[in-house]
């Protein structure tokens, strides 16, 4: 049995919407899941098998019945049918699966639109009644009867009117049926655990968006409903809202730099602490916990030895000392309790943002003693992917990970964005047209734009600057300079450049701090990391910057950087800044270079390096790096590679090209992957590392068809053709023939086969000379060696004309 005890609402949709919003919720208080099916509702062709499936899944069945009967799948002996809701009922009583009907009060008014006989009504009012719909009619009131006689035959029984009186029904029968020891809420913390919720409220009802000048104001802040823009992840073969996954009582979300993960867990809290209840449809309800993994991290490093302290650096009892020290007044034995309670669920962000690896370790320990000994809690967990490996991958969770924005969330932001700069709906259209033109120039933007915090960022640039930078790094110092711009305005205030240069002191001396990337410092030590500077007038510097920029923030008595993508372009521009040899020094330094912590920070160093000082210093990085490698380490030169690839990719804009050898000299003994044996003794991981390797323009790996080496070629001659039976020993036995294929003698001249699948690399080549962009065409060009997918029959028979050849027949294909 799952941890979390599965209840199905099954229920005709169209008359009940309201009434199944409110069991669902009462399901949800009970500390079940509730599986609502909204997308195979009763009025819709359902597939029936996936509908019972479901219900066997679940440990109890509810039914709500009013006045419609509901869909009938077809196909069914018996004449007429039984509605897909009575089927499911059937399916949950042959399982052994309780059944919990709720009938609508006969006596309660009821809308005549909601009733089976309106259909009659109201096709006799537009003149198109037929008998044959009477008798329809007639028969689903008919069965309607039955149905609920056949609910009534020693099942629980109740009745409903109103959607409150059929959640508290249910409620009431789930409680019933699934007793649990609920503790009770101490009495002195109610109020308490009030001003945490209105704290949490508060903290997360906005959204800033940094440096955006409107009026005379320097920056801007929005509800969160009013800016937030939904996240997708994969659902199998599909996307689906990332708010689908909250159904698994333990997730991780991985996501990459920018990609809204503390956005969500944000929206999310505030959801769950709204005190209407949620506006979203959720899984989940009860009482939200929101973590910061850097916060409570840095209190278990302070507080960890004092008295009344958990005694282990790993006790999940941390989360409820942690809250109790929060300035709301509640003790550890009501957080405690809370944990304990059915629906609580724990939001902690930013796992990657641990001061360290070995940091991160430890809480990843804590969070598994904690989803032990909390078994009827939620856990909620969000991290970068790089971050998010080895010994800090959590036991037992589910794992799942941020899609890029589409062209349909590209296109919501820049509707509501538009709506918040302007209140005259002709203004607002006539600027999300503009910004719409400008994010479609160049592919390297339009990449960009499909991360939020990228997209966010080119929308304040175009707003401000009225143009869009096309690489990273130049974006982000278009950013954060217009921010120190917009604080230098004051007297006596540093430049733009020194501000910069200074918080850059701040962010370097935070990344490479000794015992791991710090992601808060106190003001004292952040004052002491600026060079140059007397330790008041540091303190002074940095506290007018938390008020002023919108770079740094203050987090209680510690201070951080508002992104940390920030603290990364910020260390990168330091380190950009240095002599060269002081520079190798310290990105080589404990190989640093190749930690996750450390990957953000090289890539915009690349970028920073090309954009201000040329394509010259960025070779020299890479000699320096590439010398460090020793010849005989191939997973190392795999690593090395996959990171100057990494390097190479962002700096894609500006059109750079490596010139250092020995880089070129590691593609080549990639390539040994692809010999007979050439992968053998290499990890998963290092072989991927290495592929991907490969995928640069110009390899000789990645050719076109107007290159020889593209073609195999095939001799030809006679074959048997068509399903091959029987007997799996003779050489023409095919195990994926087609039985209702005969068999038949084919004689094939010779021809020549494509020797790999299409590449992207080489589909791109005929993009840029015209055709058409195949689906996630954006993604799919961060990896040029992997095949191109999908492409139409249409336009792979378009590509062809446009290479000089064609498709093989079905003929050729099989004898290839």
């Amino acid at each position: 049995m799952p941890d979390i005890d599965r209840v199905f609402l099954s229920a005709t949709k169209t008359d009940l919407t309201q009434h199944r919003l409110s069991v669902r919720g009462a399901i949800l208080d009970a500390g079940c899941f509730p599986v609502t099916m909204e997308n195979f509702a009763a009025e819709d062709s359902a597939p029936l098998d996936v509908c019972l499936r479901e219900v066997e899944s679940c440990q109890a069945l509810i039914v709500l019945s009013a006045h419609r009967y509901g869909w009938i799948p077809p196909g069914q002996p018996d004449p007429g049918g039984k509605s897909i809701t009575w089927l499911e009922c059937e399916h949950a009583q042959k399982h052994g699966i309780p059944i919990f009907a709720l009938l609508v009060d006969p006596a309660h008014p009821w809308p005549e639109e909601m009733r089976e006989e309106y259909r009659t009504i109201l096709a006799l009012r537009q003149l198109r009644f037929t008998p044959e719909l009477g008798l329809e009619v007639q028969d689903a009131i008919r069965r309607l009867g039955e149905f609920k006689s056949w609910l009534g035959n020693g099942r629980i029984i109740d009745q409903f009117a109103d959607p409150a009186s059929a959640a508290k029904a249910v409620l009431k029968a789930l409680n019933k049926w699934r007793p649990r020891d609920k503790p009770a809420t101490p009495q002195s913390d109610p109020k308490a655990a009030e001003a945490y919720l209105d704290a949490l409220r508060e903290s997360t009802q906005w959204i800033d968006l940094r440096g955006l000048k409107v009026g005379s104001n320097r920056a801007t802040r929005v509800e969160i409903e009013k800016i937030y823009v939904g996240i997708k992840t994969s659902g199998g073969e599909r996307s689906i809202p990332l708010e689908k996954a909250l159904h698994h009582r333990l997730l991780v979300i991985q996501g990459d730099p920018g990609s809204g993960k503390t956005t969500f867990l944000r929206r999310i809290a505030r959801e769950l602490c709204r005190k209407e209840g949620p506006s979203m449809d959720l899984p989940v309800r009860g009482f939200p916990i929101f973590l910061r993994t850097s916060e409570i991290d840095r209190h278990i490093a302070l507080a960890d030895g004092e008295r009344g302290a958990p005694s282990q650096p790993d006790s999940p009892q941390w989360i409820a000392h942690f809250l109790a020290t929060g300035g709301w007044g509640l003790s550890t034995a009501f957080v405690e309790q809370k944990l304990a309670t059915p629906g609580t669920v724990v939001l902690l962000d930013g796992l990657d943002e641990a001061a360290s690896g070995a940091r991160r370790r430890i809480l990843a320990r804590l969070l598994e003693k904690a989803t032990a000994r909390y078994k009827d809690c939620r856990f909620v967990v969000t991290t970068r992917p790089q971050a998010y490996q080895g010994e800090a991958v959590l036991a037992g969770f589910e794992t799942v990970k941020i899609e890029e924005f589409d062209d349909e969330a590209v296109a919501q932001f820049l509707h509501l964005w538009a709506g918040c700069l302007f209140s005259n709906p002709d203004q607002a259209g006539a600027h999300m047209s503009e910004l719409r033109r400008a994010l479609g120039t160049k592919p390297e933007i339009r990449r960009m734009a499909r991360n939020p915090v990228m997209l966010t960022a080119l929308a304040v640039v175009q707003w401000n600057e009225a143009r869009l930078p096309e690489q990273r790094a130049e974006l982000y110092e278009s950013v954060l300079v217009w921010l120190a711009r917009s604080r230098e305005m004051r007297p006596g205030r540093a430049s733009a450049e020194t501000c910069l240069d200074r918080l850059g002191d701040v962010a370097l001396g935070m990344q490479r701090n000794q015992k791991g990337r710090l992601r808060q410092i106190e003001r004292g030590a952040a004052a002491k990391l600026i060079k140059g500077m007397d330790p008041k007038e540091a303190l002074s510097f940095l506290a007018e910057e938390e008020v002023d920029s919108g770079i740094l923030v203050s987090r209680k008595e510690v201070l951080e950087f508002w992104h940390l993508t920030f603290q990364e372009f910020l260390a990168a521009r330091e380190l950009a800044g240095m002599k060269d040899e002081d520079q190798y020094t310290e990105v080589l330094r404990d190989r640093r270079l190749y930690h996750p912590e450390w990957r953000e920070v090289m890539l915009l160093l690349a970028g920073i390096l090309k954009v201000k000082q040329g394509s010259g210093k960025v070779d020299g990085l890479f000699e320096k790096i590439t010398a460090e490698v020793k010849d005989g380490a191939f997973e190392d030169q795999a690593r090395c590679v996959a990171l100057l690839n990494g390097m190479i990719e962002d700096l894609r804009p500006t059109g750079y090209q490596p010139s250092c050898a020995r880089y070129q000299e590691f593609l080549g003994r990639m390539k040994r992957l692809f010999e007979p044996g050439g992968a053998a003794g290499l990890d998963l991981k290092t072989r991927v590392a290495a592929a991907e390797a490969l995928g640069q323009e110009g390899h000789p790996g990645l050719w076109l068809p107007s290159q020889e080496q593209y073609w195999v070629p095939i001799p030809g001659g006679p074959f048997t053709m068509g399903a091959q039976k029987k007997d799996p020993r003779k050489p023409n036995y095919d195990r994926h023939a087609r039985n209702d294929e005969p068999v038949r003698e084919v004689n094939v001249t010779p021809f020549r086969m494509g020797r790999y699948p299409v590449t992207v690399w080489e589909y791109g080549k005929f993009v840029e000379a015209g055709g058409a962009e195949p689906g996630g065409w954006l993604e799919q060009q961060l990896h040029p060696s992997r095949p191109v997918v999908y492409v139409s029959w249409h336009d792979a028979v378009a590509y062809c004309k446009w290479a000089g050849c064609r498709l093989p027949t079905e003929e050729e294909w099989e004898f290839a």
